[in-house]
């Protein structure tokens, strides 16, 4: 096993370490209403599977990986830009790009995990092969600060035993199982419906108030991630 092998290999398991992850992934697929949520580690020859939920048999396992020439993420090492599709079929850019035609799926987003030194990790994506409602502030804000939480505990590694982490830690949690119960309540972009058109009405519905809920989680949770990074900073 080459050098690059082994540091992917360790990704893979500081990202395992990482105690918010999972929670992480299932809010993004309750609060998106799609099925396969990941992190990526995303390099200039591989892309690796470091946690997944995957709600729509994918197929993925962490340490799982996609050629990845095939992959949007392969776009989005190289602009450093997010990519985000609400429905492929009526998207200019990408209704005819092979990487939704090969994977089969109709709605996609991917947000860049930039380390703190400034180095591409990889990404936070999501995709299902049904459309649904991601292209706005509060979905993308969410996605945002998720990889920003995720870089932090990159940059910590070794260091999260640090007095004060651990509490931190708690209520980050805490606030992402509640946000899961505040979500809980709403048809999300109509998981069950079979007709798009009927899931975005139903969305739209309470589209005011779920914004303000996932807009407002988001926002706690940073403030919890400048609270880490203040707290590691001291050590």
């Amino acid at each position: 096993m080459n050098t690059s092998e082994l540091n992917i290999s360790a990704d893979v398991e500081t990202i395992a370490r990482i105690p918010v992850v999972p929670a992480i992934l299932e809010v993004i697929c309750r609060t998106t209403g799609m099925g396969f949520a990941a992190i990526a580690r995303v390099t200039e020859e591989r892309w690796v599977a470091c946690a997944v939920r995957d709600e729509i048999r994918f197929g993925l396992m962490p340490g799982g990986e996609l050629k990845l020439d095939t992959t949007i993420c392969y776009e989005i090492r190289q602009t450093g830009d997010p990519v985000v599709i609400d429905h492929v079929r009526e998207d200019e850019t990408y209704h005819n790009h092979h990487t939704p035609v090969m994977y089969g799926f109709q709605s996609y987003i991917s947000v860049p995990i930039v380390q703190q030194d400034g180095r591409f990790f990889g990404t936070l994506c999501a995709i299902d092969p049904k459309p649904s409602i991601l292209n706005n502030t509060e979905i993308v804000g969410m996605f945002k600060t998720y990889a920003s939480l995720i870089s932090f505990y990159l940059a910590a590694a070794e260091r999260t035993d640090t007095p004060g982490i651990k509490a931190i830690e708690d209520h980050i949690i805490a606030e992402l199982k509640a946000l899961l119960n505040s979500v809980s309540g709403y048809s999300l972009h109509g998981q069950d419906a079979a007709d798009p058109n009927q899931a975005q009405q139903s969305v739209n519905k309470n589209d005011g108030q779920f914004s303000v809920i996932v807009r407002d989680s988001a926002q706690k949770i940073q403030s919890l991630i400048n609270d880490l990074n203040t707290t590691l900073g001291k050590q």
